[in-house]
C-alpha cells in the first residue's frame, strides 16, 4: 500500500510591510511585463538571479557539478538505476519500482524528470539537488564551525563602536550569506522555471529568514553564541540594541538560532528545509502552480525525513511532535522578518545617509 501523503500545513503569513516591501510589483521596472535590460539596470540582483553564470559559487563540495553530469552514480538524474542512499531515498523513493503516483500533492513534478521517474521519485531527486545545491553554497564547512567554537567569547565585540557602524559590519557579514543564498536558489530545481519577476518576488521575502537557518551552523548552545568570523565568537550581549525594538529582534534571532541548533537537524535536513522556505508562496507571484508544488513536493520529503529521523516525540518540544516544532519555527522565522525589516526602517530614516552593502540594500531597502 502507497504511503499516504500529507498536504503541506498552512503557514500563517502575517500581513505587514514584510510582504508589502518584499512584492516588487508595484515597481515597474520588477513586474512581468518589464523590459528585461531595463529591470538589470534597476535591480542589480536581477543578472545574478537570471544569469546562473554571473558569480558561480564556490564549490565546497568534493563531487563538482560537472563530475555529477559525467558520473551517473553522482547524478541520479543521468542514471534512473543508480542507487541513492541516505534518509531521503526512504523518504521519497516508492517501494515498487514501476509504480505510478497520481498524488495532486506532488503535483506535475515528473516534467522536470520525465519520462523516467514517478511522481515521488521525482520529489526524491528534487530533494537530493536542494540539499546538493545547500552543502556547496555553505560558507564554512562544519568542522569550521566546530574549530571557531574554540575561540575565545568576546563580549565587548562592539564596545565603542559608533551603533550605525555596528550595524554596517552585521550587514556587511550578512551580504556575504545572501550571496551565496542567490547562489543556492539559481541551482534548485523549479527555481529556475519562474519568470525574472517572480524570483525577486521569492528571494526578498526569504532571504532573511534562510539567512537565519545558515546562522543556525554557527550557533554555539553552551555559551548563546554565535561565530562571527574566523576570530571572534560573539554572546548575545555583544550586540547592543538601541531601542527596544532592536532588542527585540537580537533576542529572536538568538532564539531562532537556539530553537534549531535544538531540533538537531541534520545538514540534508537544513538544505531541504531552506528548499521548502524558499518556495513559500507570496502576494504577487504569477506561476504559483510552479511554487506551491515545489513546495508541497519538498515538504513531503522534509516531512518523511523528520518522521525517519524523529520517530517519537522529541524531547526538546514537551509534547509536541517534531513536525508541529518545524511548523512553529517558520512562525518564528516569520517575525524574525518583520521585525528586521522594521528596524532596518527606523535606523535608516534616523540616519538617511548610511551607504549599506549594494545587495543587502537591493534586497531589504
Amino acid at each position: 500500500s502507497r504511503s499516504e501523503i500529507v498536504p503541506i500545513p498552512p503557514t500563517p503569513r502575517t500581513t505587514s510591510t514584510a510582504n508589502q516591501r518584499a512584492n516588487p510589483i508595484a515597481n515597474p521596472t520588477t513586474g512581468p511585463t518589464a523590459n528585461p535590460a531595463a529591470n538589470q539596470r534597476a535591480n542589480p540582483m536581477a543578472n545574478l538571479v537570471e544569469n546562473p553564470r554571473v558569480n558561480p559559487p564556490a564549490n565546497n563540495s568534493a563531487n563538482h557539478t560537472e563530475d555529477q553530469r559525467a558520473n551517473p552514480a553522482v547524478n541520479p538524474r543521468a542514471n534512473p538505476t543508480a542507487h541513492v542512499a541516505g534518509p531521503i531515498e526512504r523518504a521519497g523513493t516508492p517501494s515498487t519500482a514501476g509504480s505510478t503516483d497520481s498524488s495532486s500533492s506532488l503535483g506535475d513534478l515528473d516534467e522536470e524528470f520525465a519520462p523516467t521517474y514517478t511522481r515521488r521519485q521525482a520529489a526524491t531527486l528534487i530533494a537530493i539537488e536542494v540539499e546538493q545545491s545547500y552543502e556547496r553554497t555553505c560558507v564554512m564547512s562544519t568542522e569550521q564551525i566546530a574549530e571557531s567554537f574554540e575561540n575565545p567569547l568576546q563580549p565587548h565585540y562592539f564596545r565603542g563602536i559608533a551603533h550605525e557602524s555596528m550595524w554596517l559590519n552585521c550587514a556587511e557579514k550578512l551580504t556575504a550569506i545572501l550571496q551565496k543564498l542567490i547562489d543556492f536558489a539559481k541551482m534548485v530545481p523549479g527555481f529556475r522555471k519562474l519568470s525574472l519577476a517572480d524570483q525577486t518576488i521569492l528571494l526578498k521575502a526569504e532571504m532573511f529568514p534562510l539567512a537565519l537557518i545558515r546562522m543556525s551552523r554557527y550557533y554555539y548552545a553552551p555559551n548563546h553564541a554565535v561565530v562571527y568570523n574566523e576570530l571572534a565568537t560573539l554572546p548575545v550581549q555583544a550586540f547592543i540594541p538601541s531601542n527596544y525594538q532592536e532588542l527585540q529582534l537580537v533576542n529572536i534571532v538568538f532564539s531562532i538560532a537556539r530553537e534549531i541548533s535544538g531540533l538537531n537537524l541534520s545538514e540534508e535536513q537544513l538544505g531541504v528545509l531552506s528548499g521548502y522556505i524558499l518556495f513559500r508562496d507570496q502576494p504577487g507571484i504569477q506561476n504559483t502552480f510552479v511554487v506551491r508544488r515545489f513546495q508541497n513536493a519538498l515538504w513531503y520529503v522534509l516531512r518523511q525525513m523528520l518522521l525517519d529521523t524523529f520517530k517519537a516525540t522529541f524531547p526538546s518540544t514537551g509534547n509536541q511532535t517534531i513536525i508541529n516544532a518545524v511548523i512553529n519555527l517558520t512562525r518564528l522565522l516569520d517575525e524574525a522578518n518583520v521585525l528586521h525589516l522594521e528596524a532596518l526602517r527606523n535606523l535608516t530614516t534616523a540616519a538617511p545617509n548610511l551607504r549599506f552593502p549594494e545587495l543587502y540594500r537591493d534586497i531589504f531597502l
